[in-house]
């Protein structure tokens, strides 16, 4: 089952595709956001992702768009290095994956470590 959720980045829209416990982002939403008119182009540039192509609902009808998994997007936006491009991936960091994984009951991929946890509790705890 395919479900869409919209997320707003400053006034931008991001789509965000969930197909079968995958996530994939629209590269259309990320370049207008970074001013690239050329998904296919910028993609091709940095990454090596295999063109995954859906129809989805928009205001204009039904139309085929180019999506993109994290990986291929976290890649690509580490690659086209701007300030745009860095206050947009410290957006989908703190609010869009968080969200995405809280929603799917995934854990984050990072934890934070509390005292306990240190190397040196863990250490001592083992000897």
């Amino acid at each position: 089952m395919i479900t869409v959720t919209t997320f707003h980045y400053m006034s931008h829209p991001v789509r965000v595709v969930e197909d079968n416990s995958k996530t994939y982002f629209v590269i259309r939403d990320i370049c207008d956001i970074i001013g690239l008119s050329n998904p296919n182009r910028a993609l091709s540039m940095y990454t090596n992702n295999v063109p995954y192509y859906h129809p989805l609902q928009t205001a204009g009808g039904r139309q085929v768009v180019r999506l993109v998994g994290e990986s291929d997007l976290e890649q690509f936006l580490r690659g086209y290095n701007t300030h745009t491009t860095l206050l947009l991936h410290v957006w989908l960091i703190s609010t869009v994956y968080p969200s995405l994984r809280a929603k799917a009951n995934r854990p984050n991929s990072f934890r934070v470590l509390k005292r306990k946890d240190s190397f040196k509790s863990n250490y001592y705890a083992n000897r």
